[in-house]
């Protein structure tokens, strides 16, 4: 009964502390530790509504008769505090063990600053809503996705290998496409072969959902050079001279008017069914002059990859229409020397996106330290940009970067980070990043595989909305086909691994 009051907001939690002021007319619960003390008047709500006694000093006998109650001034515990306007009070408490509780109310009265952001499955918003975590207790929480808001949907996500990243990954990849997303992982290390995605969600999901793309053997799997040849033309010069500029750095003056030039009288030159290719802006470029030799100089080794991986003919809705998970892999040594043509990638999705925002697009960007975050580069772009068109990143790395270094800078800018058990590298920096006491920074070692730390933005009971919180628990596993009750939610006891996290060699073997 006294679970039951709790869970529905009939009585207020407090943290007992010294110095609180109490506000009236409240029937309140106060927390201690592992201990909970109530007054008189709560005792008497149980004993009115239980069915074998009604009798206090019975009740009492049962809770000291089982070693929960405890006392040291003849049944209770006396409490020096004040009201609102300072007036002393003194009040006499049943100091009771908490675990007497229910799991689920303990974990609130463990966690009261969060817990309204842990909610039952019959509370979860049926639209637009990602689930995140899970206590082990029956409750969950989750984020509402707010493109008109706002909010930030950017995310980091890092710790060591093994930890449940990937595993991670996938979920919110299968989430995404459940509610209409899009979205493309980038695979720089092989973390998401189509067996381990299989185990991670299910066969028939991934056949149903999931296109994969080697560059290494089967190219560029758009041309990169595609644009609308509907829209305006200046437009389209604009946007071919940011995918160049992408893969070629920042041109001077002279230089990027002389590659406008070139580009605008290219695309007249062209009839509109026409596709534009490097031998296109290479002919228009074969100027005298040394503004036209420099640019030249610096277009030519782009042009010679991009010829040496090959290039479809294809856009990016002609990809994207195939399937609403596209993995696109690379091998370690594409990133490596390849930012370029990453970049440009990057690049080419901004402006895909900026011309259709109806259907939010998901990046997820793995081994995302081998990647470009100069402050001019694509990504910094998208982070900054990419809610405005429905274009959310996802940022994953072993180690946590902190703001005095390039990545740390970029992903200053996220709206979510998702800790799991961070490399001994990074859990001092982890630690300061969640201000943690000394004790709790101890704590990150012990977290297990699938355990996370979120601190974001989460969908608020009270307040209908997302609020920030920091939050700790297992993550949720997506369901394919969930029950009227389960709502995408599986809970784990905390022994079991979680199956196939699909990671690398080294993450399979953990």
């Amino acid at each position: 009964m006294l679970s039951s009051h709790i869970r529905n907001g009939d009585y207020t939690v407090l943290q007992k502390r010294r110095g609180m002021r109490l506000p009236p007319n409240q029937k309140i619960v106060f927390v201690d530790g592992n201990r909970i003390e109530i007054g008189a008047e709560l005792m008497g709500d149980m004993v009115h509504e239980m069915t074998i006694t009604n009798n206090l000093r019975s009740l009492i006998n049962a809770l000291k008769a089982n070693d929960y109650l405890k006392s040291t001034d003849g049944d209770t515990h006396p409490f020096q505090t004040h009201d609102l306007d300072g007036k002393s009070l003194r009040l006499y408490l049943y100091d009771i063990d908490a675990e007497i509780l229910d799991d689920d109310v303990l974990h609130i009265l463990k966690n009261p600053d969060s817990a309204e952001f842990w909610i039952r499955s019959a509370s979860v918003p049926q639209h637009d809503f990602i689930l995140l975590l899970t206590n082990g207790a029956g409750l969950i929480a989750g984020q509402r996705i707010c493109w008109h808001d706002v909010e930030n949907a950017h995310i980091l996500v890092t710790g060591q290998s093994g930890a449940g990243k990937t595993f991670w990954l996938c979920q919110r990849a299968g989430q995404c496409s459940a509610l209409g997303h899009w979205s493309i992982i980038f695979d720089g290390n092989d973390s998401f072969p189509h067996e381990d995605l299989c185990r991670n969600l299910s066969k028939r999901f991934v056949d149903e959902h999931f296109i994969f793309h080697d560059i290494e053997s089967q190219g560029i799997p758009v041309n990169l050079f595609w644009v609308d040849r509907s829209i305006r033309k200046s437009t389209q010069v604009n946007i071919l001279h940011g995918i160049l500029t992408a893969g070629i750095g920042e041109l001077s003056t002279s230089q990027s008017n002389a590659l406008k030039t070139a580009l605008r009288n290219l695309i007249d030159l062209l009839d509109e069914d026409e596709t534009i290719r490097p031998d296109d802006i290479r002919a228009m470029l074969d100027e005298e002059g040394a503004t036209y030799e420099s640019l030249r100089s610096r277009i030519e080794p782009l042009f010679e990859e991009i010829a040496e991986y090959g290039m479809k003919d294809s856009g990016w809705s002609d990809v994207l229409s195939q399937g609403t998970v596209l993995v696109l892999r690379t091998d370690p040594s594409f990133a490596a020397k390849g930012n370029q043509l990453f970049d440009m990638i990057f690049a080419s999705l901004h402006n895909f996106k900026r011309l259709h925002k109806e259907t939010p697009l998901d990046l997820i960007v793995d081994e995302a330290q081998n990647q470009n975050f100069a402050e001019d580069s694509p990504l910094r772009k998208l982070l900054k940009e990419g809610r405005s068109s429905r274009l959310s990143v996802c940022i994953a790395t072993q180690d946590f970067y902190g703001r005095n270094t390039e990545l740390g800078s970029a992903v200053g800018k996220v709206g979510t980070q998702v800790f799991f058990r961070p490399t001994q590298n990074s859990k001092k920096a982890v630690a300061e990043e969640l201000n943690l006491r000394k004790e709790e920074a101890v704590a990150l070692d012990s977290m297990v595989r699938g355990e996370a730390i979120m601190k974001g933005s989460f969908y608020s009971t009270r307040q209908n909305r997302n609020n920030p919180a920091t939050l700790r628990g297992k993550v949720c596993c997506f369901e394919e086909k969930p029950t009227s009750t389960s709502n995408h939610i599986t809970d784990e006891p905390e022994s079991q691994d979680i199956p196939g996290t699909g990671g690398t060699d080294d993450e399979t073997k953990q």
